[in-house]
């Protein structure tokens, strides 16, 4: 089950993929503008440590989901900035990326069935 929020590409000032400092995989980072920032951090906090995960969907296509760990149960991730990790390719992390920057994304919280 998906529970749309407000949080879309329009939020989103830069994306990108990296290298990741503790693997050979990569990762994306995040860069929301002020009114992101407020909307991901209520949005993290209502989902960390629920067992819920955090969808991006593109054009009603779900193209990642991430967990956010208990650790942010209390204030959410805050400072506009966010890392997705994972066991991602380069090109992989680089789709996802240019995914974000799109105006149709969609962020939200996805319920496990």
């Amino acid at each position: 089950m998906f529970e749309e929020t407000t949080l879309t590409g329009k939020n989103v000032i830069d994306a990108r993929a990296e290298k990741s400092t503790f693997n050979n995989s990569s990762e994306i980072l995040i860069r929301f503008d002020n009114e992101g920032s407020q909307k991901f951090q209520e949005l993290t906090k209502n989902i960390a440590g629920t067992g819920r995960s955090l969808g991006i969907f593109m054009n009603g296509e779900l193209i990642s989901a991430a967990s956010v760990a208990v650790q942010y149960a209390q204030t959410g991730i805050s400072g506009g900035q966010a890392v997705i990790s994972g066991n991602f390719s380069s090109e992989e992390a680089e789709n996802i990326a240019a995914k974000l920057l799109e105006q149709g994304l969609k962020l939200g919280g996805l319920t496990p069935e």
